[in-house]
């Protein structure tokens, strides 16, 4: 999701980089807006909360070896 050009992320564009179900991303999701980190952005798609998350995530994972 950090990796998306657009602000606005289709739920299944990101189901089909990660190559996992659909049930499984279905559960992080739910997590996720739970935890008020990602926000329902229309059907099937999401954004993050938070104004530069995306960048932040980007730049850690670049800090902690994790690209």
């Amino acid at each position: 999701m950090a990796k998306s050009k657009e602000n606005v992320v289709e739920i299944n564009e990101i189901r089909q980089q990660m190559r996992k179900s659909t049930n499984y991303i279905s559960q992080y999701r739910k997590r996720l807006i739970d935890s008020q980190v990602i926000v329902e952005a229309g059907y099937g798609k999401v954004a993050f909360s938070l104004l530069f998350m995306g960048e932040f995530i980007l730049q850690m994972a670049e800090l902690y070896g994790m690209d």
